[in-house]
């Protein structure tokens, strides 16, 4: 049955500084659902290379001559293809953007090369200990959820995918409700009529009925308190503490936590950064990072050190986290901090923009579309005593984890009993 678009429903973005359009398909199915690790990245690499009726030469032919480009994005939580193009060149290019989603090329050749490019980034991966420590964060600390299932999986694991493990996902894939049509453009450009006829088009495909739903499990993952990773080309120790936050649905929960995260380590006059590195000397490097994929966001606090500091780095990683909730930040330092992170929201360059575009785009509240501005308000609006309220709530046992990425596992009894006691604190 053909899937009847309603484009009040549909994802229509109005980007008025955008002088392009991005016509494409969204799904809420990202790499948490791949029965094996990789295969929805690899799928993905497959269609934005030709389908049954474009080859790789008449693909490329149809997006580069309209002045256009391919792009495609896959995460835990979506999958992005799309094509950004001229307004006036949209007719040209939606027939081959339909064809690669519905009926992607399987030829061997074309599976054998995105296989061999597939291994080739896991080994690069695998060969810089602080990318594998990344990698063996999330996988260890939350086994068994909808965060393990990394984007690209484990060598062995992708050795495994075959034709038939692609073809299964594609149709899995391939369901009402699960592919989405989505715009990104100047709304007074495209106009409604406009964005109808588009939508209409790319919906004509014969898209297979299932009920309405949403994919995402619902249940709170537990994160493993410890987790010790013994990795042999790890010449230096990498320690994270990671805090699972909010849900992307929590607007200002997840601005305090943005917020939180900038403070600790965004900069070099970060308490992490100061009192590990500058006041302290016990490693080389020390920051904040967040990641946010539904149902979940993930702030880390991470330091790189020589192995002989470790249980001390451990505890002073806690202390750090347990005393910033307990007021070791004044509202000046808080100002500082926040003046720093609008300003960065603010700018107008693609990769900081594009924070407050990605968080924006994972917010839903009473089904309203958020924006970046509403994030950059959010955060203006935001007090030292809101964000160490969520701080608070979101730091206790249930939460909080350490992960260690070392050569040898001689230390694992004294990181772990470092690891406990700090989590003792936490209710």
């Amino acid at each position: 049955m053909a899937w009847k678009v309603d484009i009040d429903k549909a994802t229509l973005y109005s980007q008025p500084h955008y002088r392009s359009i991005t016509v494409g398909f969204i799904s809420k199915h990202g790499s948490w659902s791949d029965k094996k690790q990789g295969s929805s990245l690899f799928l993905v690499n497959l269609m934005s290379r030709a389908a049954r009726k474009f080859d790789e030469e008449a693909v490329a032919e149809a997006i580069n001559g309209n002045g256009a480009s391919l792009t495609y994005r896959v995460s835990r939580d979506q999958i992005f293809l799309g094509v950004r193009m001229p307004v006036e060149k949209v007719e040209n290019v939606l027939p081959v953007l339909a064809n690669l989603v519905k009926q992607p090329s399987f030829r061997k050749r074309i599976v054998r090369t995105e296989q061999q490019l597939l291994l080739e980034d896991a080994k690069r991966r695998d060969s810089q200990p602080s990318s594998r420590h990344r990698f063996d964060l999330i996988n260890n600390a939350f086994r068994n959820t909808v965060l393990s299932n990394p984007v690209l999986g484990e060598i062995n694991e992708i050795r495994s995918i075959i034709t038939k493990d692609l073809e299964q996902r594609q149709r899995e894939l391939f369901k009402e409700q699960v592919w989405l049509p989505i715009i990104v453009g100047p709304k007074d450009v495209i106009g409604k009529d406009r964005a109808k006829q588009w939508f209409e088009e790319l919906m004509h495909l014969q898209f297979e009925a299932s009920p309405r739903h949403d994919p995402l499990p619902s249940q709170s993952p537990r994160p493993l308190p410890f987790n010790l990773i013994q990795n042999k080309l790890a010449k230096q120790g990498y320690y994270s503490v990671a805090i699972l936050g909010p849900s992307e649905q929590d607007l200002n929960t997840l601005t305090n936590f943005l917020l939180a995260g900038t403070i600790l380590g965004g900069d070099t006059d970060s308490p992490l950064y100061r009192v590990l590195r500058e006041e302290k000397g016990l490693c080389y490097y020390a920051g904040a990072n967040i990641q946010n994929f539904a149902p979940y966001s993930l702030l880390t606090l991470d330091a790189v050190s020589s192995p002989r500091n470790g249980t001390i780095l451990v505890e002073e990683m806690f202390k750090i986290l347990i005393g910033f909730v307990d007021g070791s930040i004044d509202s000046g330092d808080f100002e500082a901090h926040k003046a720093m992170l609008i300003t960065k929201l603010h700018s107008t360059s693609e990769t900081t923009r594009g924070m407050a575009q990605f968080i924006a785009s994972r917010i839903r509240k009473s089904g309203e579309q958020r924006t970046p501005e509403d994030i950059i308000e959010n955060v203006e609006n935001a007090s030292l005593e809101d964000v160490r309220k969520t701080m608070r709530a979101f730091l206790n046992r249930q939460r909080v984890s350490m992960t260690v990425t070392l050569q040898s596992t001689k230390q694992r009894k004294e990181l772990q009993t470092a690891t406990l006691m700090a989590l003792s604190t936490m209710r």
